[in-house]
């Protein structure tokens, strides 16, 4: 078992994610889109498979959180595969759509799997945080890909920093040694404060209140 430290900091973590999950699939159904960059999902959709299936977390919490994402990211998924099309480069066939998704889902799947077996981290940990600094750059670079705000929320930025840096915080104290781990955290949280901080401008451009997504 783990720490009580190391499960009050996970039990933030899972409750930081889960609010991630539920306003992206709220906005994605009200708004007609996806606010997950497909890789990032992809990445989540093969780690919570992987290590609450395959390998399930030893910590009973944990391993209850990793299915609960895994439920939740299928139903981003949903939004994806019905709003996902509007997004697809023009110059590319629309037939394509399916392909590239089964292409990203087996590459990030294969990744994960293969990097937790070559680190031997078969708790999820090292990949957990590679991914996720992954998807904190994919976040900035889909926001100026649509330009616009849909699918995206300040609070949504602001559960995704604390739902990572609960964790961050976590490696300082469960894996003193680890380097890696210590940079990978501390990147994912400079590029988070570096995503609200952009998203926040880009409602603010917009003359939108961007915590009730009203007209000022």
């Amino acid at each position: 078992m783990y720490p009580p430290e190391i499960v009050a900091l996970g039990i933030v973590s899972s409750i930081g994610w889960i609010t991630v999950y539920t306003y992206i699939i709220k906005l994605g159904f009200k708004e007609k889109t996806y606010g997950m960059p497909i890789f990032a999902l992809c990445l989540n959709l093969s780690w919570e498979f992987l290590f609450s299936i395959v390998y399930p977390s030893i910590d009973v919490v944990q391993e209850i959180t990793n299915i609960v994402w895994l439920a939740l990211d299928v139903v981003i998924l949903v939004t994806y595969l019905r709003y996902g099309r509007r997004y697809f480069p023009r110059d590319l066939n629309k037939n394509l759509f399916m392909p590239h998704l089964i292409l990203v889902f087996g590459t990030s799947f294969l990744g994960i799997w293969l990097f937790s077996i070559e680190f031997n981290s078969l708790d999820g940990a090292y990949a957990a945080f590679l991914q996720n600094l992954i998807m904190s750059v994919l976040f900035i670079d889909m926001m100026f890909k649509r330009d616009g705000i849909e699918g995206q929320s300040v609070k949504i930025a602001i559960a995704k920093t604390i739902g990572t840096l609960a964790p961050t915080i976590g490696t300082f104290l469960y894996f003193p040694d680890s380097i890696l781990l210590h940079f990978l955290g501390i990147m994912c949280f400079i590029f988070d404060v570096i995503y609200i901080y952009l998203l926040y401008r880009k409602f603010e451009k917009l003359g939108i209140d961007p915590y009730t997504r009203q007209p000022r």
